[in-house]
């Protein structure tokens, strides 16, 4: 078997994973649901996607935080 076989060998399993681990990975969002006391009505104040450029694993943290102190709770949905 030739050195160039072999790299094909590897290098399709490789892609096939990479290509379906891309498609598959659908954006989701996290919304920050604060409930009205008096009228008991759910609203959502504020949402961030992993798709968007300031989304980061800390800016994720900060934001759930900040969600918890304003009395709100972070729903995780797929992206549309």
């Amino acid at each position: 078997m030739t050195t160039r076989s072999k790299r094909w060998m590897i290098a399709i399993p490789v892609l096939l994973v990479s290509v379906s681990f891309a498609v598959s990975c659908k954006p989701k969002c996290y919304d920050c649901i604060v409930t009205d006391q008096q009228t008991m009505v759910r609203d959502t104040v504020s949402t961030i996607c992993t798709d968007q450029p300031q989304y980061t694993g800390s800016y994720l943290s900060s934001w759930k935080v900040a969600c918890g102190v304003a009395g709100g709770e972070t729903v995780v949905r797929d992206k549309e």
